[in-house]
């Protein structure tokens, strides 16, 4: 069913249109609802082209299927049980700020919920963990004997909003948009698979018909990649990926994206978009599979806070919060036993962010003295109180069991050793150390998080660090500056182990804290394109993750829920 395709994955998934990764069994009473099979142990590269991959018989799952809509949610028990969804059959729900809804410019989560509701790409994610992706505008696809060309058939009845045919061309135009220097586009990583996108992207050629991607005729695209790589068309579901209308943006510009101006191709248009208040969308009566698009309008109300949210949602006027429930209210539900409350990991990995040229943390010492000096343990069993799952490296520990990723251990919390790490850096018992300033944006549970870290490394290293609030947008803008020194973040990735280390390459334009290191640089290299076998590229991603944390230019927290 379409929803599931559509809006499903902004419900279950990380809230970037992402597949989910598969859960290990949790310790928490009952295995984990989602199921996937381990990647293949090697890949070979193909003597003829293969055929485009057809979705896999699903083992039926009943908790899946009710959060995708599938069937009627069971609920008895509780007095949320009698409450009941509007009779047009529109869903409320929340978001929070965002910077763009435009395909080449949104970088975070709250702008990808809206873009990949409105832009359809060549594929859509797989309905669940384990499953095949599934056709979007690419009606089929096919790779090469070298397995470095896709050649993509784009279906005859995908259309935009304005009646016009989606064609190559549409996918062409945005994507050498985004790539191109002047757009200044951060979230071009995931394009950088393409052979000579790097080169355009960076200024070095001036030529677009350099970059592999070429339009054949309306209904044929063609894509060139520097290299095989297996796991490419994962990141074509990941919203990078989206087409743009070139007549609407050369028509208004700057304001293109406005509803009066828009022109969309995905299973919803945008009816109203006013900042900080709400955003409307409806479903497109152009959209080729419409008549399976389950939900015909969406409200989303602006909450700030979690707070916020959740009076939204007990008011009836929202029917899912989304992830803004505050922890206390979390710890309630479990404790209540609401009927109304799933819980389930994502693929996402909560941050604190060094820049490495901002004193103290020019010595790789002091960060990983910080990061040793939390208990990421009390944290989630005390603060945040959502099941979440500490994180001792960057990179899921779900992928351990998914994919058999060998990835590092990282450190344990160990106040002793962070303590030594501070004192060979000069700064025994935190003497010497001006006071440290933590940005994180408002939210109540980024306060909470901010404040308990603070007091850890007061406690545990005596040091002063000062925790400082500020809207989400005016944080994005710091980071990006290199205006900090920590930062609160979300490291965020398709279900491959390698898309959450590919901000930190030199090159990268989202390379926040500012660090450089040759021997990641080669081993990401090496994952990436250097590989004979996925198994061999899973070895070079966990020897490049374990420089990072060596380095450690990030402090990963815990895993989300």
């Amino acid at each position: 069913m379409r929803l599931a395709r559509t809006l499903t994955f902004l419900v279950v998934g990380p809230l970037l249109g992402l597949p989910l990764a598969a859960c290990k069994p949790s310790g928490w009473g009952e295995p984990a609802t989602f199921r996937a099979e381990p990647a293949p142990a090697t890949w070979t590269r193909p003597e003829t082209p293969p055929e485009p991959a057809v979705p896999p018989t699903a083992v039926v799952d009943k908790t899946a299927q009710h959060v995708a809509g599938e069937d009627r949610y069971p609920c008895e028990g509780h007095a949320v049980c009698a409450r009941r969804s509007p009779a047009d059959g529109t869903l409320g729900t929340t978001i929070g700020s965002f910077e763009s809804i435009d395909p080449a410019k949104v970088t975070e989560t709250e702008g990808f919920l809206v873009a990949t509701s409105l832009f359809e790409g060549l594929v859509n994610p797989a309905r669940r963990s384990g499953e095949a992706l599934q056709q979007g505008v690419a009606e089929s696809w096919t790779l090469s004997a070298d397995a470095t060309t896709y050649t993509f058939k784009l279906r005859e009845n995908a259309r935009w909003s304005n009646g016009r045919a989606v064609t190559a061309d549409d996918f062409v135009y945005a994507w050498l948009r985004k790539l191109a220097p002047e757009t200044a586009a951060v979230d071009v990583d995931s394009l950088l698979f393409i052979a000579g996108a790097a080169d355009y992207n960076q200024g070095r050629e001036k030529d677009p018909s350099k970059v592999g991607i070429r339009a054949i005729d309306a209904r044929t695209l063609e894509v060139r990649l520097t290299c095989p790589t297996p796991y490419w068309p994962a990141y074509l579901a990941s919203g990078a990926y989206l087409p743009v209308p070139k007549e609407a943006i050369e028509a208004h510009g700057r304001d293109w994206d406005r509803p009066a101006n828009i022109i969309t191709n995905g299973a919803y248009h945008l009816a109203d978009l006013k900042e900080r208040d709400r955003v409307i969308l409806v479903r497109s009566e152009t959209y080729w599979d419409k008549d399976n698009v389950r939900i015909p309008r969406v409200i989303a109300y602006s909450a700030e806070t979690e707070q916020n949210a959740s009076s939204l949602y007990e008011a009836g006027e929202v029917q899912w919060p989304r992830g803004s429930v505050s922890p206390g209210a979390v710890a309630a539900a479990l404790s209540e036993k609401r009927p109304d409350l799933l819980i389930d990991p994502y693929l996402c990995t909560y941050v604190y962010l060094f820049r490495v040229d901002k004193a103290p943390f020019t010595d790789a010492r002091v960060r990983r003295a910080f990061d040793m000096a939390v208990d990421k343990q009390a944290l989630v069993d005390q603060v945040t109180r959502g099941m979440q799952i500490p994180a001792r490296r960057l990179v899921p520990t779900s992928f351990d069991q998914t994919q058999d990723y060998p990835g590092p251990p990282g450190d344990a919390f160990d106040p002793r050793q962070a303590q030594a790490l501070l004192a060979e850096a000069g700064f025994p018992g935190g003497r010497g150390l001006p006071t440290v300033r933590l940005l994180y944006n408002t939210m109540e549970s980024h306060r909470m998080v901010a404040e308990f870290v603070a007091r850890q490394l007061e406690e545990n290293l005596g040091v002063k660090v000062e925790a400082q609030n500020m809207e989400w947008k005016s944080l994005l803008q710091q980071i990006r500056l290199g205006d900090f020194q920590m930062a609160r973040l979300a490291s965020c990735g398709v279900d491959l182990p390698l898309a959450f280390l590919e901000n930190f390459t030199s090159t990268s334009p989202r390379n926040d804290p500012g660090w450089k290191n040759p021997s990641f640089d080669k081993d990401f290299q090496a994952a990436q394109c250097g590989s004979k076998s996925y198994a061999e590229s899973l070895a070079k991603t966990a020897a490049a993750e374990t420089t990072l944390l060596e380095d450690r230019p990030v402090m990963p927290l815990y895993f989300y829920t």
